[in-house]
């Protein structure tokens, strides 16, 4: 996964649209997808690869994007790693929490594809996201 993604995303349709936006966005790049926090860090701590970027939602069951957040900034290995938090509305404080710990961005859901290609380009590089048309985000029925 060195140069690739990792999405946490607890509803399979939101992490089924991230990772095919960002397959098509960046091809060649691998995409790994956890359904939590817990699942992802035992993704990242059995491994040898770092991924370039992070996609995460706020919401994630058994604690949050942002105690994610915090645990990979714990980790000499992946404190450097850009990791963009997707979620709802946040309040001041956990904004500022947010940019405390060094998020790369906050994507509002339901987060549309152009916003991930940015995400791409600004914290990965110009080259690693293309062009693509138009496509909605589906509705999460777990939400």
């Amino acid at each position: 996964m060195n140069g690739g993604f990792l999405v946490i995303e607890p509803c399979e349709g939101d992490a089924a649209f991230v990772a095919r936006e960002l397959r098509a966005a960046a091809p060649g790049r691998a995409v790994i997808v956890a359904a939590s926090a817990e699942a992802a860090l035992g993704l990242l701590d059995a491994g040898t690869a770092v991924p370039a970027m992070v996609f995460a939602a706020f919401d994630l069951p058994g604690g949050s994007g942002l105690e994610l957040l915090g645990e990979l900034r714990a980790r000499h290995r992946f404190d450097r790693v850009a990791v963009a938090l997707m979620g709802g509305e946040l309040d001041d404080r956990q904004v500022l929490t947010c940019y405390r710990l060094g998020v790369a961005g906050l994507l509002s859901k339901p987060v549309r594809p152009f916003e991930l290609r940015d995400a791409v380009r600004s914290f990965v590089g110009p080259t690693a996201a293309r062009a693509l048309p138009r496509r909605d985000w589906p509705t999460c029925s777990a939400a």
